[in-house]
Parts: C-alpha cells; sequence; structure tokens
C-alpha cells in the first residue's frame, strides 16, 4: 500500500540527499504477508522507474528478491516479461 507514495518518497529523498545517486529498489514479494507482490503495484513501480530513469530521477532499479525468483511468485514472471519488452529502451 505504500507504493502510492513513489513519487513523494522520491522527491524526500532528492531533497535529503540531492548529491547521492539513487537506484529505485522494486520489491517482488510482500515479506510481511509472504505473498507475490499484486501485478497493479508491480506495474507501478517498473512503469514509475522506468519514467524516472527517463526523466534523469534516478540512475538506476534493482529487483529485491531474496533469493525468491523461481518459488512461484506472479510478480516475478511479470517483472522479466516486462523487462525483456522494455530492456532494450534507450534512456
Amino acid at each position: 500500500e505504500d507504493l502510492v507514495h513513489l513519487a513523494a518518497n522520491l522527491s524526500k529523498v532528492r531533497e535529503a540527499a540531492p548529491h547521492l545517486k539513487v537506484i529505485l529498489g522494486c520489491y517482488l514479494v510482500d515479506f510481511t504477508r509472504r505473498t507475490s507482490i499484486p501485478i497493479p503495484a508491480m506495474q507501478r513501480q517498473c512503469e514509475f522507474g522506468l519514467d524516472a530513469l527517463r526523466k534523469k530521477r534516478i540512475e538506476g532499479m534493482m529487483f529485491l528478491s531474496n533469493g525468491v525468483m523461481d518459488v512461484g511468485f506472479e510478480a516475478v514472471d511479470w517483472t522479466r516479461e516486462w523487462i525483456q519488452k522494455v530492456g532494450d529502451t534507450r534512456i
């Protein structure tokens, strides 16, 4: 539910440390609930990150999985497909 605050949170980070490079960490798993991140939330993270890369608001993205990439979480499969779709996008 905190993912709706991505833009505001990025602005806070930029304000607090404007001299640092920012890498957006995209969660694939809700570790509190031990479930996959819902696809709409995963899409929100990824599209926000791609847009922020294009606008030079972040320097990169990383996908935080904690070693659960191949245990059946739906967000993992969706993210693999998304990366294949946008992976050659020039930034």
